[in-house]
């Protein structure tokens, strides 16, 4: 067996990566191809698949690669399957590749079928240890049945999982202005407590966009580069209009791309980029998974509240489908009212200093006759303000 070095070496490309996430805090997702194969290829046969082995790769290689990422990404990232191949349609009964493209195919199918093969996905990543709690749009994935494919993705996720509150990745925003690129709930059942949310990226895909025909990295070429996304004062770049707007910024990336053949452009763009975002925002963002942004959003579109003011206090009742951690509202009062005290289901939040640029987990702010408060919230949860 090699020695941990000459593992880590082997593995760079993932542990690089690893480190990044862990040096500053980040989260996202990452996706995994279930089925390998090569772009329009004449042999029906796929590479194989991530379960049970690829074709020109050592069985004991590609479990070192899934055990990094169960190990060192699992906890602060969301795992997904880029449907089943990213190249050609699959036959799900004989496993062997069809002549037209997986997103073409896909466009022509109905609710029965995107469920099974959205399905053999989740089972394939479930084999290798990981659950799965959303689905990558390979290209159009869909695109023109997204309400079949909606469905689809949650009959499939409840089937595999016994997951009802699920998300998707499969449009992008670069461009839009004045306005935020938001997560959008595209279902949502109350009372059953289920929701499908797509995420939304804001960016183009500057890594690579911006770096193609480069002959070295130079700190110009990177700066430049990194300039598309933020720029180091903050005032420019598309990031700094999606934080003006008071947006999610999503942004993403091909995997290849952050890696290319002889090159580490895209990798060193990113790492940029999160420097950037760091000193540029600081604590004024805050890094979630898809799985905690789609809550996030499903929650805030399917709760409703009760709010009763007396002399000496005003309670919110809550009444939601879906748990939430860090839930964050304003209560405007009808004068300015010093508040002593705010409980969560009879739980005391810290109060902090209006000075501070954000709240914390569990704490509440008072801005004239604005409270602003960060709680987890649960079904059925209490807020009590009192004067």
């Amino acid at each position: 067996m090699a020695g941990k070095e000459g593992l880590r070496q082997k593995l760079g490309v993932c542990h690089d990566f690893a480190d990044l996430v862990e040096r500053y805090g980040i989260k996202g997702k990452i996706s995994f191809v279930p089925y390998l194969s090569t772009h329009k290829s004449p042999d029906p046969d796929p590479l194989g698949r991530i379960d049970r082995g690829i074709k020109g790769l050592s069985h004991g290689r590609l479990e070192e690669y899934i055990q990094v990422v169960r190990e060192r990404l699992v906890p602060v990232f969301d795992i997904s399957p880029e449907v089943l191949t990213h190249t050609q349609a699959l036959d799900l009964k004989t496993e062997r590749l069809l002549p037209e493209s997986e997103w073409s195919w896909s466009n022509w199918q109905d609710e029965e079928t995107l469920t099974k093969y959205i399905a053999r996905g989740l089972e394939i990543l479930k084999t290798v240890g990981i659950t799965a709690n959303g689905v990558t749009s390979g290209c159009d994935f869909a695109r023109e049945v997204e309400g079949l494919y909606v469905r689809a993705m949650l009959a499939a996720q409840k089937e595999v999982n016994d997951i009802p509150l699920t998300w998707y990745f499969l449009h992008e925003e670069p461009k839009r202005r004045q306005w935020s690129v938001n997560p959008s709930v595209q279902y949502l059942d109350r009372e059953k407590a289920e929701a499908v949310v797509s995420i939304v990226s804001g960016c183009r895909e500057y890594f690579f966009f911006e770096s193609r025909g480069w002959k070295q990295a130079t700190p110009e070429n990177i700066s430049h580069a990194t300039d598309q996304y933020l720029t180091t004062d903050g005032r420019s770049g598309r990031m700094a209009r999606l934080f003006d707007d008071r947006s999610c910024i999503v942004f993403h990336s091909h995997f290849q791309r952050l890696y290319g053949a002889e090159d580490r452009y895209g990798f060193i763009i990113l790492e940029e980029l999160l420097h950037r975002i760091d000193q540029v925002f600081g604590d004024g963002v805050m890094w979630m998974t898809p799985s905690a942004l789609a809550r996030y959003w499903a929650t805030i579109k399917a709760y409703k509240s009760e709010v009763e003011q007396t002399e000496s206090h005003v309670k919110v009742q809550f009444h939601s489908p879906f748990d939430c951690a860090d839930f964050t509202f304003k209560i405007v009062l009808s004068e300015q009212i010093e508040i002593s005290r705010i409980s969560a289901d009879s739980r005391e939040l810290a109060k902090v200093s209006v000075s501070d640029s954000s709240l914390i987990s569990n704490s509440w702010t008072q801005k004239k006759n604005e409270l602003l408060i960060c709680f987890d919230l649960r079904t059925g949860s209490e807020i009590k303000a009192e004067f």
